[in-house]
């Protein structure tokens, strides 16, 4: 797509913000959102923290690949499910997110605070 003189000026004049806003509209479509929401090439290395124990406590809560909610569902954990904790992470959002090994297939991966009944002190990640 050829950039006329109009749409320099636009691109130099639009704020950061406006910018960003646009890049992620046209992002939704394609699906890259989540993708960029879904931080999932980062997991903190378990041998750094100090671990506590930790259990579901809702009927039901999703594990997933990254610390929000958009980042998709790896497992779906049940009530009382133990779990091994070794971090927590607050997002964009301001939400915390724990970073667990979870039973039954001891999978890890993110749970967010709401969803767990802790047993001990969770450092940050």
């Amino acid at each position: 797509m050829a950039m006329t003189a109009g749409t320099a000026a636009l691109a130099l004049t639009m704020p950061a913000s406006a910018a960003s806003a646009a890049s992620a509209d046209a992002s939704d479509v394609s699906g890259d959102a989540t993708a960029l929401a879904c931080p999932t090439t980062w997991s903190p290395n378990p041998d750094w923290y100090d671990p506590t124990s930790g259990s579901v406590k809702e009927p039901t809560a999703p594990l997933r690949p990254g610390p929000y909610a958009d980042c998709g569902t790896r497992e779906t954990l049940q009530q009382g499910w133990t779990m091994v904790i070794y971090c927590y992470y607050k997002n964009d959002y301001d939400k915390t997110w724990y970073y667990v090994s979870a039973y039954p297939n001891w999978t890890r991966g993110w749970i967010y605070s709401g969803n767990v009944r802790l047993e001990g002190i969770v450092w940050p990640c």
